[in-house]
Formats: C-alpha cells, structure tokens, sequence
C-alpha cells in the first residue's frame, strides 16, 4: 500500500491561473500557490491520476460519491488505508 505522502507526491492538480491553466505534480502545485497566489483562481484535482494513484482516487472519487465530500488525508487514513488493511 501506499503511504499518503507517496499518493500526494504523485497526484496531479489542475491550476487555474487568470487566462490558462496547468497541469502539475503537488510540489509545484504548492511552489506556484505561494509565488503567485494572485494570478491563480483556483487549484482542483486532476480527473486523470497517473497510473500508480489511479486505484486511491477511483476509491476517494466513489467514497465521495457515496457518502459527500472528504478531504484527501482524511479519506486516506479513515477509510483507504483500513479498507487496504482488511482486505490482505
């Protein structure tokens, strides 16, 4: 199973800058947010994951479905892992 930091070190955000957007890693994600916290509107998730976080989102994405908005590290620690847990 993963570890949070591994799924947030892969997860790809969507940023919307005033007149375009980005697609980057979480790390940039939160480089841009504090150099240019003007120009950004808005910072989502990516509908598409890489391959190696695919699984936790499709699972984070249905949970929300189901049961109404989380945060990522709470889903992660209160459902993901446990579930993952169960089912070794």
């Amino acid at each position: 199973m993963m570890t949070y930091e591994e799924i947030m070190k892969n997860t790809r955000w969507v940023v919307k800058f005033v007149g375009h957007r980005e697609v980057c890693d979480t790390e940039t994600m939160h480089r841009w947010s504090n150099a240019f916290e003007d120009e950004i509107r808005d910072i989502d998730l990516s509908c598409v994951q890489p391959d190696c976080v695919k699984d936790f989102y499709d699972a984070y994405w249905k949970y929300g479905e189901e049961h109404g908005f989380t945060i990522i590290k709470d889903f992660y620690e209160n459902v993901y892992s446990k579930e993952v847990k169960q089912n070794v």
